[in-house]
């Protein structure tokens, strides 16, 4: 009796160790699952995807919303008897242009005849192509139209900063992407005194342009004007 009683004691231990074990392996399994499970919902910086129909509808949306505007809001030009031109908007029977990528039977517009988006993936029709001349690199003044395309464009992005700057051109390219405008309208400049620069070409249907310099506490956004030749890049602009 007294062997079977030893038996049986040692099973009853040998049972709580092996219940303990098993207990603290489902315990460290459970420890570890939280730390898993927050791994898989970090947040995590998606890469940057280039133009595509879907950003350039958003984008070409967003400016001619802008333009549309800018029109209402600037006194509209008179002819010679001194009375105002009717926008084209304000027409009887006037149907606004669905947005839809750009092609050739849906030219971009122009502005004073000069040319279409210079950034338009089909390229322009060959009568609008005229060869660039040495003064079509320089700045031009910003008229009372295209002073109101620029200055709503910087509110906009201001307001998307929050306040805030940008310490390099990869994070003031990121949020700018983020605000709707495409990658092919962003363009990298040298950095002014350290500080990153890009130059947002907003050429739709408007001469206006944006120079946008990043600093740690705001944005510093100077509007200009460039002529809308379809070969001059913004880049080439001199100021």
């Amino acid at each position: 009796m007294r062997i079977s009683r030893i038996s049986a004691a040692l099973i009853a231990a040998g049972l709580s160790s092996l219940v303990l074990v098993g207990c603290g392996t489902e315990k460290s399994g459970a420890g570890t699952a939280p730390a898993s499970a927050g791994s898989s919902v970090r947040p995590v910086s998606a890469p940057t995807a280039a133009d595509d129909s879907a950003s350039a509808k958003r984008f070409s949306k967003l400016v001619h919303t802008v333009n549309a505007e800018c029109r209402k809001a600037v006194p509209a030009p008179t002819d010679a008897n001194g009375k105002p031109i009717p926008l084209p908007e304000d027409l009887p029977g006037y149907e606004e242009r669905p947005v839809d990528g750009y092609g050739p039977d849906n030219p971009p517009p122009t502005k004073d005849g000069i040319g279409p988006d210079p950034n338009s993936s089909e390229g322009p029709p060959q009568d609008f192509v005229r060869e660039l001349e040495p003064r079509d690199f320089g700045a031009v003044p910003l008229d009372a139209e295209d002073r109101c395309i620029a200055d709503k464009h910087a509110e906009r992005i201001r307001e998307g900063f929050g306040g805030k700057g940008a310490t390099s051109a990869e994070v003031l390219r990121e949020a700018l992407l983020k605000l709707d405008y495409p990658a092919s309208r962003v363009h990298a400049m040298p950095d002014r005194g350290g500080s990153p620069r890009v130059r947002l070409d907003l050429r739709i249907d408007s001469q206006a342009a944006l120079e946008i310099v990043g600093t740690s506490g705001a944005l510093a956004i100077e509007p200009f004007a460039a002529v809308a030749h379809p070969n001059l890049k913004i880049t080439d602009v001199k100021r």
